[in-house]
């Protein structure tokens, strides 16, 4: 067995049977033009100066997205991903099931417009319906971020959430970042991100009991006195939330610029509202960028010091670290899925590096990594079990990753004739498939597009 296929054919080894690919739907007419890179999370230098210099207050109008456009009776490889499934005998082999990325246009200023910026962090379903989070627009000339909700039935056409109904939208004191989401089957949605208060960051959360019309900031995060903070994801675990992200010192202002411890830190919550902090076994420097839960098992990932960090959780028993087998580099996205968790990141070279485990606990190398470089963002199965990688290249350009047995193969997405983008995140509604992020322009631009079957 190829120790770099281990993961994969020891997973559906164990589950007998293969991977029916999926057909994904495409309702009404979708332009081709196609998808984008991520700002990373917690670096959103970018993103802040983008948003800067807009200058003058400026506001995303609400209202809905409109989709034209036809798609050709042949589709060009460019735009178009694989999703490997396994044969008979357990193995992944060649790919059964590509796919096209179809970026849905902005005929409004639904996604961001000439002086407001937008950008898609994270998406969820719930209810029905794709809730995606982030960042909708700057209103205040020093340049403020502002929370951004968006929603849509099927993936095409999308309304934004008016900044009159979510908490704190409106005020022009502070800079906010949603940068997770997840939805409580039958119960509420969450989103995370923080607060922007110089000199210190406060992890925020909001939740929505009404399929996302409207949003409650929740009680504020306990944070130890003198100390900020940040949530960069959520996921639903026995039905709980859990958030993952960082608690750090606050700077302070004149004189030298003192050393800032940060730590990796966890909140729980059973209703989205209150929360507690939730004890980690780990030491400064160290922070967490994402978290999934499946088969009773909760695994955050993330940094600790130069190397990459993973810790777990199974049936509510304390996280424990758990040693991932690499030297250096961090984790920013892990996924619960058809092979276990499987967990992606970058190192400081732009080496990209996947890690699976069947149950959280052991991890080994998933794929022949050598076509992958740049900066991993996300990670995701779909239903039918078929891993996908969102990214950046080492050149700035959107990627979606696809295995295709052993590799991961990348496919380049159109930015619609900008240099740079982003993949915040994956979900799939009723058979259809979309990515959302961003691509830069004077501003960045929110941004989703649609999966589409190729036949090959």
């Amino acid at each position: 067995m190829n120790g770099e296929d281990e993961f994969f054919e020891t997973a559906a080894q164990r589950a007998g049977l293969a991977l029916r690919s999926r057909a994904y739907a495409v309702a009404g007419d979708l332009p081709v033009l196609a998808a984008a890179p991520l700002l990373r999370r917690r670096r959103i230098t970018g993103f802040a100066a983008g948003i800067a210099a807009l200058g003058a207050a400026s506001a995303v109008v609400a209202g809905t997205v409109a989709i034209y456009g036809d798609v050709p009776a042949s589709t060009p490889e460019v735009g178009s991903t694989a999703a490997a499934a396994p044969s008979g005998s357990a193995q992944m082999t060649d790919a059964t099931a590509a796919f096209s990325w179809l970026r849905v246009v902005d005929a409004g200023e639904v996604f961001g417009a000439p002086r407001a910026a937008g950008s898609m962090h994270a998406v969820t379903v719930a209810d029905g319906q794709f809730v995606a989070v982030g960042i909708a627009s700057a209103s205040s000339s020093s340049g403020v971020g502002r929370p951004g909700v968006w929603r849509s039935l099927d993936g095409q056409m999308w309304t934004r959430v008016p900044g009159a109904r979510i908490d704190d939208a409106d005020d022009t004191d502070s800079a906010f970042l949603m940068n997770g989401v997840a939805a409580l089957p039958g119960g509420p949605i969450v989103a995370v991100g923080y607060r922007n208060d110089e000199p210190a960051n406060a992890p925020v959360a909001w939740r929505s009991s009404d399929r996302g019309a409207s949003w409650q900031l929740a009680e504020p995060l306990p944070v130890p006195a003198g100390r900020s903070g940040a949530l960069n994801a959520v996921a639903v675990a026995d039905g709980d939330f859990i958030a993952v992200g960082s608690v750090s010192d606050v700077e302070v202002d004149g004189g030298p610029a003192p050393t800032r411890r940060e730590e990796a830190a966890a909140w729980r919550s059973s209703d989205g509202m209150h929360w507690e902090s939730v004890p980690l076994p780990l030491a400064s420097p160290s922070s967490l960028q994402s978290v999934a839960f499946g088969d009773g098992t909760a695994v955050a990932v993330g940094i600790s010091g130069q190397r990459p960090l993973i810790v777990q959780s199974t049936r509510g028993q304390p996280w424990r670290a758990v040693d991932s087998g690499l030297a250096g580099g961090d984790f920013t996205s892990v996924a619960f899925g058809r092979y276990g968790f499987l967990a992606v990141g970058s190192t400081r070279s732009g080496d990209g590096f996947v890690m699976g485990s069947p149950s959280g606990d052991s991890w080994s190398q998933a794929g022949d990594v050598r076509g992958l470089t740049g900066y991993l963002s996300t990670v995701y199965f779909t239903p039918a079990g078929a891993p996908l990688i969102g990214g950046t290249d080492t050149d700035g350009r959107a990627v979606i990753w696809s295995r295709d047995n052993p590799e991961w193969v990348p496919t380049e997405l159109d930015l619609a004739g900008r240099p740079d983008g982003g993949v915040g995140g994956f979900a799939e509604l009723d058979g259809r498939l979309i990515a959302v992020g961003h691509f830069e322009g004077a501003v960045p631009h929110a941004a989703v597009w649609r999966a589409s079957p190729v036949t090959r």
